[in-house]
């Protein structure tokens, strides 16, 4: 282990992994900065911020390991440490203070920067392990997928035309989920739940058709695995992971801009997403496109799509037009919460239970009015009985 990392690129990767924590933390505070001036209804800006931020992370590391990695290969190794952190030997008036403990420092992780490349390495295996079996996945999804009818491919073709969607895209119904899915990018399918296209109105599933369709045309899928390998060269990194939850969250609101603003109603689309959400009991792996993640997302999309309508509407809707559009946006998403609930109540047989409990508290009433009778005949007879006289 020692011969293979204890070189100049191996101490420029140790060091490149450690500076990338703080880089990381710098960019996001500064995207966290730049989206407080940018409005939530702005889904186009802020998915592009989140995108910047990322690529200067990644540019970050970059520059550092390419700056520490000079194109040198015969550097003694005693000069490694001091070619890494910038800095030539100190000298004795300067070993105390702040750059004591900085020379201390990093004395102390260029002696176990072997072993912090190392675990390193280990982790990006194991996160691309990861990778490749959601990969993997995908395609025995892909594999026992069941085509859909020819009336709902052209329906697709339809609205991917109306999109500027050249390619072909196919629509499956799948057992195995139950959300619907994006799967692959140069031969895109979108994957339906099985009895989906039945069990919703047509005008819901044009919308949950839509918000695919605008993934495809976004080339979401592409960025998205991107995305997934950045992940796992930076697993270790919590603020690329905090960016690309952001990216995430964003490119959802962008696709729900788009249905919406091809004309699909906004109450239809809010009920399908809930709907959804109530049906869904799988998890769909990171690396395909769901509609779905989460409740907590979906509440959210909700909740951001009843803003924005009536952020639009204030000046020309009437006011019983936006309490109708809360109350029914309001009933949707609490079907995220009291959809299992539901379900558990439906399954059960209404009536003997109940029945049953209601008999026997009228026993029960019933045995306490016989006692009290048991009790009102005693006390009468005592009263008829007269005290001897003597």
């Amino acid at each position: 282990m020692n011969d293979l990392f204890a070189d100049i690129t191996g101490y420029a990767l140790g060091w490149t992994l450690l500076h990338s924590l703080w880089q990381g933390a710098l960019v996001f505070g500064l995207a966290k900065i730049a989206l407080s001036f940018v409005p939530h209804q702005k889904s186009a800006a802020r998915y592009g911020i989140n995108c910047i931020a990322l690529a200067l992370v990644i540019s970050g590391s970059l520059v550092t390991f390419f700056s520490l990695a000079p194109p040198a290969t015969t550097v003694p190794q005693k000069q490694i440490g001091m070619m890494l952190t910038g800095h030539v030997a100190l000298t004795p008036a300067a070993t105390s203070g702040a750059w004591g403990l900085l020379s201390q420092a990093s004395n102390a992780i260029n002696e176990k920067i072997t072993w912090i490349v190392a675990t390193w390495f280990v982790g990006v295996l194991l996160f691309s392990a990861r990778l490749a079996f959601g990969l993997l996945y995908i395609q025995r999804l892909k594999g026992k997928a069941v085509m859909v009818g020819n009336e709902w491919q052209r329906k697709v073709a339809a609205l991917g035309a109306q999109l500027g969607i050249a390619r072909m895209v196919r629509l499956a119904e799948s057992i195995h989920v139950s959300k619907p899915l994006l799967l692959g990018y140069a031969k895109p399918m979108v994957l339906l739940p099985l009895g989906l296209l039945s069990g919703l109105p047509a005008v819901q599933v044009e919308a949950i058709l839509l918000h695919e369709l605008a993934h495809i045309k976004r080339h979401d899928f592409l960025v998205n695995l991107v995305q997934s390998m950045v992940e796992v060269v930076l697993f270790f990194n919590p603020f690329v992971w905090a960016i690309s939850a952001m990216i995430r969250k964003e490119r959802e609101h962008c696709c729900d801009d788009k249905v919406v603003g091809l004309g699909a109603s906004r109450l239809d689309y809010i009920k399908a997403l809930a709907q959804l959400e109530e049906a869904n009991h799988r998890h769909a792996p990171t690396y395909a496109l769901a509609l779905n993640k989460n409740k907590f997302q979906v509440f959210n999309r909700i909740k951001r799509i009843m803003e924005t309508s009536i952020n639009q509407n204030q000046n020309k809707a009437k006011p019983f037009i936006l309490v109708a559009l809360i109350a029914v946006g309001l009933i949707s998403a609490s079907w995220l919460t009291t959809g299992v609930e539901k379900n558990a109540v439906l399954d059960k047989t209404p009536g003997p239970s109940f029945v049953a409990g209601d008999t026997i508290i009228r026993k029960d009433k019933d045995k306490d009015k016989d006692k009290d009778k048991g009790k009102g005949k005693d006390k009468a007879n005592k009263k008829e009985e007269k005290p001897a006289t003597y």
